[in-house]
């Protein structure tokens, strides 16, 4: 399917264009990507700092997907951006769309959110430290709501999260995923 024509800058931005109210307007592609309308702007305002406007396209060149990421805070590998190349441009045209690049970075916004909220719930258990989290804090929550839990049920917490009486980070993040939380 050849690349749909943008006509001058800001023709397709125009979708994501304020209006009277100064509020973003939410697009289709927004909607069916669970983004915010700030986050689609976000997004559309990296990608735009690289299309070139005498193209005539919604595209970017491959060359530039790492400085519009980067622009976002989305940082990668060498090898992660070869793969995220290879999905963006399967066909090896040299150029990235517009929707193709907003639905990688949707899922990057998700991941970067679920892991902010991931080590929220850590600093609950650490009570605001870098941890690990101890059976000290596993005693400090359950007194705070009130349950009565033994040492051995907190220790056989502990070993199940990691296999020792210490939950790093990384541990923790193994049980939520585990458990269905992300």
């Amino acid at each position: 399917m050849p690349p749909r024509a943008r006509g001058k800058r800001g023709a397709a931005a125009t979708s994501t264009a304020s209006s009277a109210s100064g509020k973003r307007k939410t697009t289709k592609l927004a909607k069916e990507l669970k983004l915010s309308s700030e986050e689609e702007g976000e997004i559309r305002e990296a990608f735009d700092m690289f299309v070139n406007d005498q193209e005539e396209l919604d595209a970017i060149k491959t060359g530039d997907v790492r400085k519009a990421m980067l622009a976002l805070g989305f940082d990668s590998s060498r090898e992660e951006l070869e793969e995220i190349l290879d999905t963006l441009d399967p066909e090896k045209e040299g150029i990235v769309m517009w929707d193709t690049f907003a639905r990688l970075c949707a899922l990057k916004m998700k991941y970067r959110d679920e892991q902010a909220e991931l080590r929220n719930a850590y600093y609950l258990f650490t009570n605001g430290t870098e941890g690990p989290i101890t059976i000290f804090d596993l005693k400090r929550i359950a007194k705070e709501l009130k349950e009565n839990v033994t040492d051995e049920q907190l220790e056989d917490m502990l070993m199940e999260a990691s296999g020792g009486m210490t939950v790093s980070f990384e541990d923790f993040e193994g049980v939520m995923k585990r458990a269905g939380v992300i």
